[in-house]
């Protein structure tokens, strides 16, 4: 009996019960699920993340049709289907984080890359007033309608717009937001200045308001050994003319563009925000140790010998693979000697700088009208 004729007999919801969730981990059982019974693994799906079935059926179908080929396609399902359950928990913890565990009660909140609507479900669970999303992408904003028809009804104050959070003439039609949401959007934009002054124009006047911009830290060694949208060693120290190059060089699966238009640290975007008046906070902060600095030698030592294995692999064109190679020379001749320097001279302020620009693998900020 072949996989298709078994999991035709057995069914999508029995195996879930068997298997859990892991069972739609393998691209070849999720994609032989999906030809014996679509209709079953879509109900199969909904039980297990609780999305309703429009939301469901529509990301499913779209996910097979679209990326069939791609062995990320469940890594794609799971961040999809899982996106309310890590909302739910991360404004938990980032109530918890302020000490105010009431934190969108009764608050205008704004979600910049609104997605499949996620996050505005979340904020509005937990009491928000109002629940506003962007999103630029024309499938996402279908998909995040679908997703948000279903909470409508339960009086839930949400609307998403299919829009460019660069575009003045639409920033205008807003009314200001006591809370603004910005992940991982702003490397994907081609002015990120402008960006900064358009959330900056949204915030409200209140004391407790704030925006909270989370972004993938490019000097982290781990997004450096393996940057967080493609997986590519050293691509997230190019400028983008370069990385678009060896984007396209590298990475195997077609109808992908790469998305990155650039990349900065913390300290690059907290210099963008005080240009506008505001003041910037890390979410989370810390203090530097001297064995902190020897771990990070050691964990970023591996990177030009994983570039090297990767371009063999990719049979990368030695001209490109040297250009590469000297922006990751450079990155580790930085480290090198601003690790020495703060070595030497025990600098709080290089202090401040190490953590903030190496350290997290995410940049993030809380940007308030008022300092503290």
């Amino acid at each position: 009996m072949g996989l298709h004729d078994a999991l035709t007999r057995l069914g999508s919801q029995a195996l879930l019960w068997l298997k859990g969730p892991s069972a739609l981990k393998s691209p070849v059982v999720f994609l032989a699920l999906y030809d014996a019974d679509p209709e079953g693994l879509i109900e199969a799906v909904m039980r297990l993340y609780g999305s309703n079935r429009d939301y469901t059926s529509h990301y499913v179908h779209q996910l097979v049709r679209h990326h069939r080929a791609n062995p990320l396609i469940t890594l794609y399902l799971e961040s999809e289907m899982g996106g309310l359950g890590r909302a739910r928990q991360f404004l938990d913890a980032l109530a918890g984080s302020f000490h105010r565990p009431n934190l969108f009660r009764g608050k205008r909140c704004l979600d910049v890359g609104a997605n499949a609507g996620q996050t505005l479900l979340a904020f509005c669970e937990r009491g928000a007033r109002a629940a506003v999303g962007v999103e630029i992408d024309q499938a996402r904003y279908e998909t995040a309608r679908l997703n948000l028809d279903g909470a409508r009804g339960e009086g839930y104050q949400l609307e998403v717009y299919n829009n460019d959070i660069l575009n003045g003439a639409f920033i205008r039609t807003l009314s200001t937001f006591d809370i603004i949401f910005c992940l991982d959007v702003i490397e994907h934009v081609q002015d990120p200045r402008l960006l900064v002054q358009n959330l900056s124009s949204l915030l409200a006047q209140e004391p407790e308001g704030f925006i909270y911009l989370k972004v993938g830290n490019p000097l982290c060694y781990k997004n450096v050994l393996a940057e967080p949208h493609y997986q590519i060693p050293g691509l997230v120290l190019l400028p983008h003319a370069l990385a678009k190059v060896y984007y396209q060089a590298s990475f195997p699966h077609d109808g992908l563009n790469y998305s990155v238009q650039s990349w900065h640290s913390y300290l690059g975007y907290e210099e963008m925000f005080l240009g506008e008046g505001l003041h910037c906070r890390p979410l989370y902060d810390c203090h530097i140790y001297l064995k902190d600095l020897d771990r990070y030698l050691r964990l970023v030592k591996p990177t030009l010998a994983t570039l090297s294995a990767f371009c063999e692999w990719k049979q990368i064109d030695s001209g490109l693979r040297q250009e590469v190679e000297a922006h990751v020379r450079g990155y580790l001749a930085e480290l090198v000697d601003v690790f020495d320097r703060y070595r030497a001279t025990g600098d709080p302020a290089l202090d401040r700088q190490i953590w903030l620009k190496y350290f997290p693998v995410d940049s993030e900020l809380i940007v308030s009208r008022h300092s503290g």
